[in-house]
């Protein structure tokens, strides 16, 4: 690559200076060469020097040093003889003058190259710097628009996505390398937020028009996952330097914050208007800005009249003053709260108003105004009133409570007492106010309660049952609840609710008696009902054996009626037996089960699908039970509490066959058991009815007693539990009952 001239050495002294240099360097090499070459190729070092000087300098430079050296060669290197004149002779002077030719052409050349290959240079380097300038344009708009905080898509001429910025990433819900080179109707998916109408992006308008297009008002963004997000939005048009579209730019955000607080805006601005309270914006001046209705109402001017005005208009007294105070405190970001005044309202009635100042900020943070709240206290005061009166009907109501109520000091005396309690003690009310409760209730009952009264005076609530002796009434048992009552921040007293339970104890000792008398006729009954259902069976087996003898002997004597007849017998004497079979089974469930002990509910079901597998097998009934637990029981009680129910699943039967699920789950202390079936079912009417005795819902269609689920009922809840029934007819009948878990002393 050929050097470039330096910028440093173009003037043009430094130029020629050069050229006249290189002349002299020329000459001082040739004589140095004169023995080694002698006389001949005079012009050849002076050749050199005019390209060089070229090179460096320039065509003018050169051209001096051709001249130059034409006649330095002449004068030095051609020889004595042949000299004549300046140039010697005629052959002398052609070769110096054909020296200066082919210099000067040469050199012509060679500058003429130069040029042309800095100006190549020049225009390759403007070419880079445009191109660079703008590669760095490109990169600013790139940046620009994945940094800013809208969301941008950019398209070509034919719709499709060729850029997306971060921010249209996280609205459309789709990273940018899925979206690129897609439609933007597949990804830009908008409907009308009001009717739910499906919104076509106006990409074809805006290439038709060329002119930048805005979406409507309540335009809502379906994103990909299905997120609907309200958004605004504007497109236009990208255009080359001529002119020609060759795509659009979409730029929309996400206006959810905008919305929610315009809603707050609406919100604030309906509470305030719709509040009963006066509310008054002012600036530092004193001049109020905004005006609510509860502020018409309260002072009667609207807020046409007044905004615009000082508030000193609605001050009763020494409004200067007060202003200055309260917009001074304002100034240095105070807040008064609940401050009692009087305001001037504008027929010139005077209001009692609890008034509360708070300062008002910028959104720089700086104290702008005041914004006062103003509450009519009429209704306080009405309060007040009708405070004291309620505690007149208080008096009242504590007058005529069955319970005694009396307050009392810390310094144990009487404060007030209600008729009731002063009924109860056996003095009028004036005679116990004021008097130490030693003195009425006697020493010894006083120092009963005392414990009780020095823990109220502790700031506890304090609650007790205990028999005191009473100056008055005499021994009485007692109910009492003191609660404390507190003045400056300390106990002062308390209030005493005293209930009179001696009557209440004694009916309640009568009441425990009867149910004693009440569970030995209980006992009495059930040993009566195990010895006459135990007794009455071998009657019943002698009733049916001789029936069926008698039938036998009789054997084609008798007619159809008295075959009948006879055979029906036998039916109601086995029935007869059965049904006092269960009864004898139903009194042998005693109180809380006899003899409880750790029973394996895996064993008692193997035990009952033997009991019941002539049954099964007719029905070809299936059974599928989980692992269950062991628990505390009478082991023939839960063998008969499974067999009913099991049973009950196997009678009870749909036309499909029997299909039975044993299962449990552990609760808090206890475990629930169900069995479920795929049996008829049972209406919701008779789910209680269903546990009575004798109970049945089938007539004689399906054999039984009515005592099964009694019997079960009666299991359960002598063991601590409780058995209900879920069902509905045609779905089967699930029966849940629970049984307490066996203590750690149990199961050992």
């Amino acid at each position: 690559m050929q050097a470039e001239r330096p910028i440093s050495v173009e003037s043009a002294v430094v130029r020629y200076a050069s050229a006249v240099l290189a002349t002299v360097l020329a000459t001082l090499l040739r004589m140095a060469l004169t023995p080694l070459v002698g006389t001949g190729l005079p012009f050849f070092t002076y050749l050199l020097a005019a390209l060089a000087v070229v090179w460096y300098f320039g065509f003018g430079p050169a051209a001096v040093t051709s001249v130059l050296s034409a006649i330095a060669a002449s004068h030095f290197f051609l020889t004595p003889a042949q000299a004549s004149g300046l140039f010697g002779s005629r052959p002398e002077r052609a070769a110096a003058l054909g020296f200066v030719v082919i210099t000067l052409a040469a050199t012509y050349l060679i500058d003429l190259q130069q040029r042309t290959l800095q100006r190549a240079r020049q225009e390759a380097e403007r070419r880079k710097q445009a191109e660079d300038a703008e590669r760095q344009q490109t990169q600013r708009f790139w940046t620009t628009l994945a940094s800013i905080a809208d969301a941008v898509v950019t398209t070509d001429v034919q719709g499709r996505i060729v850029f997306t910025n971060a921010v249209a990433e996280s609205l459309l819900r789709c990273p940018a390398s899925e979206m690129a080179g897609k439609p933007l109707d597949q990804v830009f998916r908008i409907t009308d937020e009001l009717t739910g109408a499906r919104l076509e992006p106006p990409l074809l308008r805006i290439l038709q028009d060329g002119a930048i297009t805005g979406l409507a008002e309540h335009t809502m963004l379906i994103a990909r996952d299905g997120t609907q997000i309200p958004i605004d939005d504007s497109a236009a048009p990208i255009r080359s330097e001529d002119g020609t579209i060759h795509g659009i730019v979409l730029v929309f955000r996400d206006i959810s914050a905008r919305r929610q607080a315009e809603q707050e805006r609406r919100l604030t601005a309906s509470i305030v208007d719709s509040s009963d309270d006066a509310i008054i914006s002012k600036d530092l001046n004193g001049i109020i800005t905004s005006w609510n209705r509860g502020a018409e109402r309260m002072f009667g001017y609207s807020a046409a009249e007044i905004v615009g005005r000082p508030v000193s208009i609605t001050y009763a007294s020494d409004p200067e003053g007060e202003i200055v105070h309260v917009l001074g405190r304002i100034r240095r970001g105070e807040r008064i709260d609940h401050f009692d005044t009087v305001r001037k309202t504008k027929s010139g009635e005077l209001v009692n108003v609890s008034v509360t100042i708070s300062p008002v900020y910028d959104a720089g943070g700086r104290i702008v105004g005041a914004s006062t709240i103003a509450r009519n206290i009429t209704g306080r005061k009405r309060g007040e009133e009708e405070l004291r009166a309620t505690k007149e009907q208080l008096q009242v109501v504590t007058d005529n409570m069955a319970a005694a109520v009396t307050r009392c000091s810390r310094d144990f005396r009487y404060v007030w007492i209600s008729r009731g309690y002063a009924g109860w003690i056996g003095r009028a009310p004036d005679e116990i106010a004021g008097r130490f409760i030693a003195d009425v209730i006697g020493t010894e009952g006083f120092e009963t309660i005392r414990p009780y009264m020095d823990d109220v005076l502790a700031g506890r609530k304090v609650e007790y049952t205990s028999q005191v002796n009473f100056l008055g009434p005499g021994k009485r048992w007692i109910h009492a609840v003191y609660v404390p009552t507190w003045a400056r921040g300390e106990v002062d007293g308390w209030i005493a609710v005293v209930t009179d339970l001696t009557d209440m104890l004694q009916a309640h000792l009568q009441l425990r008696e009867s149910n004693s008398k009440l569970a030995r006729a209980n006992e009495d009954l059930e040993r009566f009902a195990f010895a006459a259902s135990h007794d009455l069976q071998e009657p019943l087996r002698l009733i049916s054996t001789l029936a069926q003898l008698l039938g036998r002997r009789l054997s084609g004597a008798l007619d159809q009626d008295s075959a009948a007849l006879l055979e029906n017998i036998g039916d109601a004497a086995s029935r007869m037996r059965e049904l006092l079979s269960d009864l004898l089974a139903y009194s042998e469930v005693t109180e809380r089960a006899d003899s409880p002990e750790t029973v394996d509910l895996n064993v008692v079901i193997d035990t009952v699908q033997k009991n019941l597998k002539t049954a099964i097998d007719e029905n070809g009934a299936l059974i599928t039970a989980g692992h269950l637990p062991s628990i505390s029981a009478n082991p023939g009680h839960l063998v008969s509490l499974f067999q009913n129910l099991i049973s009950n699943s196997i009678k009870y039967r749909s036309k499909e066959p029997p299909r039975i699920w044993i299962s449990v789950q552990e609760t808090d202390g206890h475990y629930r058991f169900a069995v479920a079936d795929n049996g008829i079912g049972i209406e919701p009417e008779y789910h209680e009815k269903i546990f009575g005795v004798f109970a049945r819902l089938h007539s004689k269609k399906i054999p039984g007693t009515g005592i099964g689920l009694a019997i079960c009922q009666r299991v359960v809840e002598r063991h601590g539990g409780r058995i209900w029934v879920e069902s509905e007819p045609g779905h089967g009948s699930t029966f849940a009952f629970t049984f307490p878990k066996p203590s750690a002393s149990e199961r050992l």
